[in-house]
């Protein structure tokens, strides 16, 4: 789950459940409608720590690719790459932007949900120093990482 400020990202494998925080949820399906997402409509109940509220959310369901994640995509789409030498489609470069979103969120809430700047090229926080030192764990000896590999 991915808390922004006017929705929430709930992302299983079953597909995505946009729905709107309170505030913002006049004008939600225009919005959604805006930024061509598509889905079904349904209610849902998104619970917090002071309780539970029905929202009316988004659900954009996974089935244009029903098996893309199973064995057998994944051995084929490789083996295609190694020799076409295209990316493949679960490229770990992708996967790397994928987890830096969900770590970004929980660095900001473990330094006191302080809005953080992040900048790309050196991949590291402008404007806090100790929301980077959640960006690397501290190693033991002898298996530390240099810095500079």
């Amino acid at each position: 789950m991915i808390r922004g400020h006017e929705a929430v990202l709930l992302i299983d494998r079953g597909g995505v459940t946009v729905a709107p925080e309170p505030p913002f949820a006049k004008g939600f399906e225009d919005k959604c409608a805006m930024a061509s997402l598509k889905g079904e409509w349904r209610d849902v109940e998104l619970r917090r720590w002071g309780g539970a509220r029905k929202v009316k959310a988004l659900r954009i369901p996974e089935r244009e690719y029903p098996d893309r994640f199973t064995g057998s995509f994944l051995h084929d789409d490789f083996i295609k790459c190694i020799r076409t030498r295209e990316k493949p489609n679960a490229d770990v470069e992708q996967g790397h932007y994928s987890a830096l979103v969900c770590h970004m969120a929980n660095i900001s809430y473990l330094v006191g949900n302080q809005k953080l700047t992040f900048d790309p090229k050196t991949e590291s926080f402008v404007n806090s120093p100790e929301a980077n030192k959640y960006l690397k764990r501290t190693y033991r000896e002898p298996w530390v990482i240099p810095d500079q590999v």
